[in-house]
């Protein structure tokens, strides 16, 4: 529908004025997406129908060296007071953070920014005494008629490294007044409260925000099984131990009425028969032990609770794949001191850093005669956010960095959204021989062609990390 050659679109909104549409985006170079990126500024386009656009003069750009939004700026939002539109947006400065600015304009083509810009920035409750990477984004503007003021909702993390939508408010759409977080999200496994956007129905109001899970352990994991299910033909279960919020299920285009939760309130009484029963087969060579995914009771288990479905599932399949989630308690504990090889699974960024140093360190002393635990960084080139090089992230945690693989959203989405594997949408891409290599190391086989043999494989665990 609408598509700058040589560039990429994102973080958009549009507006009408006398009849046209107006499009604002941010506009970077495709020859750098996704393993890299390099935005250049916010675009424009219009149109009288929504579906045929053409681009215009771009209208804002990154401020000077020095500047609160000196390295981009991003997520525009719009609103019209009295024949004015104001725009508020995202920068970011040499430190990565993040704060939103404001500019005007009379006439949607010709803006000129705020001259006391940033007019938001996070509070003290914020994580800003971190001094970098400070999260203050995608910032929505709502015109609260009733009570003649202005509110923005925007993404933020509180001090103790839980996500966050903030709230500020204004009577003029210059002057903000901090009113802290409005909404909490109490679960770390989404650590990031993306793009909120207010919807009045009724006498009632909604709050709409995208849950950004973790580093994408999960879909390592499960690619993974399933490149070693195709290369060895060897047959994989895989264990997804995330009771709560577990994603093989929908990974796999499954959802069958048992799972790992039967399997563990069976009090005991589990053996391969029912075992067997409770698994769902996925595809050639792939079984799931799916989690409920639902909030409907808490999962709190014992040290040892998972003990005897581990070693039954170990004795009745050649692989078994144990998909972690990201949490401290006696039975991960446990889990990760008995099992033969453990992948930790980051991104490539200061938080990641320290949970995989905290990570490895804590394995390492757990099982000292064991394998040590391997490193996968994932999600690596996301736009606008600054990274740690892969070399010295692992050199850093001093694990063996086993692979890379890079931020591809479109591809990744797809697949997940359809509930299938990487391979199966996108056989070519790059990631499939990260997975295979990962696959083969693993299970102790160095190439596809020992697939015909028998052996000794692996029972391993990826453990996905998250910002905390």
């Amino acid at each position: 529908m609408y598509h700058a050659p040589g560039e990429y679109v994102t973080d958009f909104c549009i507006i009408r004025s006398a009849g046209t549409f107006h499009l604002f985006h941010i506009r970077g170079e495709r020859w750098t997406w996704p393993l890299g990126y390099r935005e250049i500024d916010l675009g424009h386009a219009i149109s009288t129908d929504l579906c045929t656009w053409t681009p215009v003069q771009p209208v804002l750009g990154p401020g000077a060296p020095g500047a609160w939004d000196e390295t981009g700026i991003w997520a525009p939002d719009i609103i019209e007071v009295d024949g004015v539109y104001y725009m508020f947006y995202t920068g970011s400065d040499a430190q990565n953070n993040q704060a939103i600015g404001l500019a005007s304009s009379a006439d949607l083509r010709q803006w000129d920014k705020h001259l006391s810009n940033p007019v938001i920035t996070p509070g003290a409750w914020s994580d800003r005494a971190v001094g970098h990477d400070v999260a203050g984004r995608d910032g929505m503007v709502y015109a609260d008629k009733e009570r003649r003021r202005y509110l923005m909702y925007y993404t933020a993390t509180l001090a103790d490294g839980r996500a966050c939508i903030a709230l500020a408010q204004s009577a003029d759409l210059h002057q903000w007044e901090d009113l802290g977080p409005t909404y909490i999200e109490d679960n770390r496994g989404y650590n990031r409260c993306e793009s909120p956007y207010l919807v009045r129905h009724d006498d009632s109001y909604y709050l709409f925000y995208s849950a950004k899970g973790g580093a994408g352990g999960s879909t390592v994991a499960h690619n993974v099984a399933w490149a070693i299910s195709q290369s060895l033909r060897q047959d994989v279960l895989i264990l997804d131990m995330d009771l709560a919020f577990g994603t093989a299920g929908l990974n796999f285009n499954q959802d069958p009425p048992h799972g790992i939760a039967d399997a563990l309130g069976a009090s005991g009484k589990v053996d391969p028969t029912m075992l067997d029963r409770l698994m769902s087969k996925a595809a050639n060579h792939i079984n799931l032990l799916t989690a409920p995914a639902m909030l409907d009771k808490t999962f709190d288990y014992g040290e040892r609770d998972f003990e005897q479905v581990l070693e039954l599932a170990q004795k009745t399949t050649p692989v078994v794949v144990l998909d972690i989630p990201h949490t401290w308690t006696a039975w991960v504990r446990h889990t990760l001191a008995t099992i033969d090889e453990i992948v930790i699974v980051a991104e490539p960024d200061l938080a990641n850093l320290r949970n995989a140093k905290n990570l490895a360190d804590t394995i390492k002393a757990l099982r000292p005669n064991e394998a040590e635990p391997l490193l996968v960084i994932n999600k690596l080139g996301i736009p606008k956010r600054p990274e740690i090089a892969p070399k010295e992230f692992a050199a850093s945690v001093e694990c063996k960095l086993l692979g890379q693989v890079g931020f591809d959203p479109a591809t990744f989405g797809t697949a997940a959204n359809n509930g299938q594997m990487l391979a199966e949408v996108a056989a070519n891409n790059r990631a499939n021989d990260v997975f295979r290599m990962i696959g083969m190391h693993v299970t102790g086989r160095s190439a596809p062609e020992a697939a015909g043999k028998s052996g000794n494989l692996k029972l391993s665990s990826f453990l996905k990390l998250k910002k905390a």
